[in-house]
């Protein structure tokens, strides 16, 4: 019987702290970054919403953190005071990692991710768009300008 109840309160206690684990934790450092506080944000239809509050330390360093963990989605992590903001993937199964933003002015082509493959993909996508864009826009101009000439056109 003491077996069985020791078995018991052990399986309760590592279910608790099971429990415990749930819940969000991102760390981030912001070269750069002056104001002493940012927003983590998400969408909903066509709005964005404050999420939760991080105070940043004398070296641009902050920590989100919840007892929920996040719905799977993309996430703004929002700079005052002009609201600038870059995004972030959650996955609705990893809830911890970090991030390195090495120029504050453009998150995007300087930023650094450990624990999150899905936002390192993400961001070599958006460079890889930002590289290609000019490209495109010259061969988008190029179609538009044969499309004007072209007999269904006129």
């Amino acid at each position: 019987m003491k077996k069985f109840l020791l078995l018991l309160f052990l399986a309760l206690g590592l279910n608790n702290w099971a429990l415990a684990e749930e819940g969000y934790h991102i760390t981030a450092k912001l070269d750069g970054f002056q104001e002493k506080e940012l927003y983590l944000a998400y969408y909903l239809l066509d709005k964005q919403y404050i999420l939760d509050t991080a105070q940043v330390d004398s070296k641009g360093a902050f920590t989100f953190t919840g007892e929920e963990m996040l719905s799977g989605g993309i996430y703004l992590i929002v700079l005052p005071p002009d609201n600038q903001f870059f995004q972030i993937l959650i996955n609705g199964e990893e809830h911890e990692f970090s991030l390195h933003v090495k120029d504050v002015l453009n998150p995007s082509e300087e930023i650094e991710f450990k624990g999150s493959p899905e936002n390192v993909l993400f961001y070599e996508y958006i460079n890889y768009l930002g590289k290609n864009r000019p490209e495109a826009t010259r061969l988008q101009e190029q179609i538009n300008a044969k499309e004007e000439g072209s007999a269904e056109r006129q």
